[in-house]
């Protein structure tokens, strides 16, 4: 109980009792309504490429308030700016010569078509990597050893059954969908990213104000440099020697050159600049208590501002 408010999930108390109803992502106009008469709060963090639904101004008219990274919409009295939220507790970073490991993804297995997916430019890194530098990488994330359907048939699942098939067609005649870098899921990503000395950090989108996901923190806090591709540079938060751009890189064997030549000493440079930002305000921003006091913060400023209508 928080300025007498309780916040309990679905599964103990019915949402028609409950005085608000805070979702996680938009809902179906059905659901908001069934629950017309209630109060309802949002929290968008899925992109239009994964969550159209999201992003349905029509919807947004139906609640109350509205969470989000979305820079382009935020105006403090409707939509409310947060961040992903990471739990920030920087360790000691195990040194350059500790991290037997040269460069890793951990990622999901997904496509969109959507014009700003990163989605197939990270099926670009696993390739060339796999073609070119196979003993300098390593693949981790759930879905890599299922078969995806290309971004370019995405269209037939909207035919039933359709996709199905075109799906089982394409892995036993095309590609069996295995991935040779593939070492399954991992348990911890802060100990996987540990052993690594660099790793390739894409976001799901590119070029979208304020969508920074807790991609690049997991990096961060394990001390592993990543190669980052995601808004544009100016719109960051940190500084470009934290990290490795890919937009610096006309191919991925430039990049490949670049990262194998980095000397111990410039490691840990990237190591002094991370840790630098991490103790900073800058990154405060991102962490669960920033998330959490703005969410609470306003739902009560709005539940007094009711009382006194």
């Amino acid at each position: 109980m928080l300025h007498g408010i309780e916040l309990v999930t679905q599964d103990l108390i019915e949402p028609a009792q409950a005085e608000f109803i805070l979702f996680n992502e938009m809902p179906l106009n059905s659901t908001l309504n069934q629950y017309r008469s209630i109060v309802k709060h949002v929290l968008l963090l899925e992109t239009v490429a994964i969550r159209p639904l999201n992003w349905n101004l029509k919807l947004h008219a139906k609640v109350d308030l509205i969470f989000t990274w979305n820079n382009q919409i935020i105006d403090n009295r409707k939509y409310f700016k947060i961040n992903f939220p990471n739990l920030l507790l920087p360790q000691p970073f195990r040194k350059f010569y500790e991290r037997k490991s040269f460069c890793c993804m951990i990622a999901g297995n997904k496509n969109s078509n959507f014009h700003l997916e990163l989605y197939s430019e990270r099926l670009r890194a696993i390739k060339w990597f796999e073609v070119h530098q196979p003993e300098s990488f390593s693949l981790f994330g759930f879905g890599w050893n299922h078969f995806l359907l290309p971004s370019e048939f995405l269209w037939t699942n909207k035919i039933p059954g359709f996709g199905k098939i075109l799906s089982k067609f394409l892995r036993y005649f095309v590609n069996p969908g295995i991935y040779p870098s593939y070492k399954g899921v991992v348990v911890s990503k802060f100990e996987t990213y540990s052993n690594f000395k660099f790793c390739i950090c894409y976001e799901n989108i590119k070029d979208t104000p304020g969508y920074i996901t807790e991609k690049i923190f997991d990096a961060f806090l394990a001390g592993c440099i990543p190669v980052y591709l995601g808004d544009k540079e100016e719109n960051l938060p940190f500084d470009s020697d934290t990290y490795v751009s890919k937009r610096d890189f006309n191919s991925y064997e430039e990049l490949y050159d670049f990262l194998v030549n980095i000397s111990e000493a410039e490691y840990n440079i990237y190591h002094q600049n991370i840790l630098k930002f991490l103790s900073s305000n800058q990154s405060n921003l991102f962490g669960i208590d920033y998330f959490s006091s703005q969410i609470v913060n306003r739902i009560i400023s709005y539940k007094k501002a009711l009382k006194n209508e």
